[in-house]
């Protein structure tokens, strides 16, 4: 494979609680990702996850000190803004590990050392996962619309919600609003309308895991509002493939 550019990744997040390990690993991933971030245990893991760091791949070994490899899994594939492809390393393979990555949704179940190879063949084996994920869309389409108020101007962004729960949202849009600014957020669909306060956490490019555009945390909802946004986010159903 040479230093060719792993599929769709930019940043890895690599845990494993052997420091040797870890160095052996960061030193190959830096020839195939721009960035490696380290953690040995699934705090560190989940403190990065929790964080503005935007991560394409999650690489973890199976046994953590604190917590398990699947319990990490099972997190990154239910991160708030999208779920993160993961890959698990062990140096004990074994059938019943495998074939719960598999039906937990791990991108692949590798003895250590990780060939970068044969991750990256995994990660090319799930093109219709991936254009599922990057042409996800709604039938009943619902819109948002993001004011920044400041003394040199508003500015007002348009785009689609992408994914969303009570506590934020990506909104998949191309609006030049930076991270930290601080916005109005108008969500709708059809006839129903929530307006809330929030702050763009995170800016993403384009990629194979969804359109470029703004992740977004929710400041301060009220129990009104968030009464209303669930009954907004009930309704939205998830086209069909």
């Amino acid at each position: 494979m040479g230093s060719e550019q792993l599929r769709g990744v930019d940043t890895v997040l690599l845990v494993d609680d052997c420091r040797v390990t870890r160095l052996f690993m960061e030193r190959i991933m830096h020839a195939h990702v721009r960035r490696v971030i380290a953690a040995e245990d699934f705090a560190g893991a989940s403190a990065v996850l929790g964080s503005t760091e935007p991560v394409h791949l999650v690489i973890t070994d199976v046994n953590l000190p604190d917590r398990s490899g699947f319990d990490l899994l099972r997190s990154a594939r239910e991160h708030e803004q999208a779920a993160i492809p993961v890959a698990m390393i062990t140096s004990n393979p074994n059938d019943a590990d495998a074939a719960r990555a598999a039906r937990d949704g791990a991108v692949g179940y590798f003895r250590k050392p990780l060939s970068v190879a044969e991750l990256d063949r995994a990660l090319r084996a799930r093109p219709g996962e991936a254009d599922r994920r990057r042409a996800v869309r709604y039938r009943r389409a619902p819109t948002a619309h993001l004011l920044e108020r400041r003394e040199g101007g508003d500015t007002l962004v348009a785009g689609q919600i992408h994914d969303a729960s009570i506590s934020g949202a990506y909104i998949a849009t191309e609006g030049p609003l930076p991270v930290g600014a601080e916005v109005d957020v108008r969500l709708t669909l059809a006839t129903k309308q929530v307006i809330v306060r929030g702050v763009v956490i995170r800016v993403e490019e384009p990629s194979w895991l969804r359109p470029g555009g703004v992740a977004l945390r929710f400041l301060e909802v009220s129990e009104h509002k968030r009464r209303a946004l669930q009954d907004l986010l009930s309704s939205i159903e998830l086209r069909k493939e």
